[in-house]
């Protein structure tokens, strides 16, 4: 429709909601992620389905956002448990139930933004307060719920202390995932590091909160930007890389350039040529 907007387009946004589709282009592309299964129905929940699938799990909706659906009973140990909290996903959030390895160790997140992508600094979630490895998890009371145990005790610490081997590993894991999930703007990608060091991705977040108190912020205030900053340079990736779509087949776009641009004020010759009356004109930025 003609619109400028700022981060990825709707092709990876809805691959990255999607936990399970995500994990596959992430396995396609050569990222660690825990393995995982995916179940419609509690009848499916067998141990022949669960092969190779070792306990515990964690499970969550597979199509939503923000630790929704992720609690205390998250995390299963046997069958009936399972089964339990597959029937609960599916009955409360209506869709899939996605069961993941849970890996029992330390959990960073990473911003990344620009083109070529740039990473922000390394940020790590302090688990310090709790004794019960299994508890170890961003849950929903952990982001969400200001007088709860798990939000006044999981605190982020950035810079992350890491040392070097582990800080280049992450960083060349947050990159193939930003191109796995074909991310564009700006992202953040969460995973958890096994005990062999190994970093597993188990999110890519498109378009992630920037609210001044939110992760990719707090990233963005360490490397030096300020909230104002940040906001303005988000914009500015935008601008860069806005797009127009052809309404008559998403298939087709055309880059287009900011109209202040000296020279290119114009949709670039490139690609399928648009129908007529299709692009009535190309917003400003004002």
């Amino acid at each position: 429709m003609g619109y400028t907007f700022t981060g990825s387009d709707a092709a990876a946004l809805a691959l990255s909601t999607h936990k399970a589709r995500a994990k596959e282009a992430l396995v396609h592309a050569g990222v660690s992620t825990p393995a995982w299964r995916l179940f419609r129905r509690p009848e499916e929940v067998t141990e022949e389905s669960l092969r190779g699938l070792p306990m515990p799990l964690i499970v969550k909706p597979v199509a939503e956002d923000a630790s929704q659906g992720i609690g205390t009973d998250a995390v299963v140990h046997n069958l009936e448990q399972m089964r339990k909290r597959v029937a609960y996903l599916v009955d409360s959030y209506r869709q899939a139930a996605l069961a993941e390895e849970f890996i029992a160790g330390r959990e960073f997140n990473i911003s990344v933004w620009g083109n070529p992508p740039v990473l922000l600094p390394i940020a790590e979630i302090s688990f310090a307060a709790f004794n019960n490895p299994h508890e170890k998890i961003v849950s929903f009371s952990a982001k969400w719920e200001e007088n709860s145990f798990e939000y006044q005790n999981t605190p982020v610490i950035c810079p992350a202390r890491v040392d070097p081997v582990l800080e280049r590993r992450i960083k060349r894991t947050a990159l193939k995932a930003w191109e796995a999930i074909a991310c564009r703007g700006y992202a953040r990608v969460d995973m958890r590091v096994s005990a062999a060091d190994i970093p597993y991705v188990i999110e890519v977040n498109c378009n992630p909160d920037i609210s001044p108190d939110a992760g990719f912020f707090r990233a963005a205030k360490t490397a030096g930007f300020s909230y104002q900053d940040m906001v303005l340079h988000i914009i500015r990736l935008g601008l860069e890389h806005a797009y127009t779509y052809d309404r008559t087949s998403v298939a087709k776009r055309w880059r287009t350039y900011p109209p202040n641009h000296e020279t290119l004020r114009r949709l670039h010759p490139g690609g399928s040529r648009l129908r007529g009356g299709t692009v009535d004109r190309l917003p400003s930025a004002g």
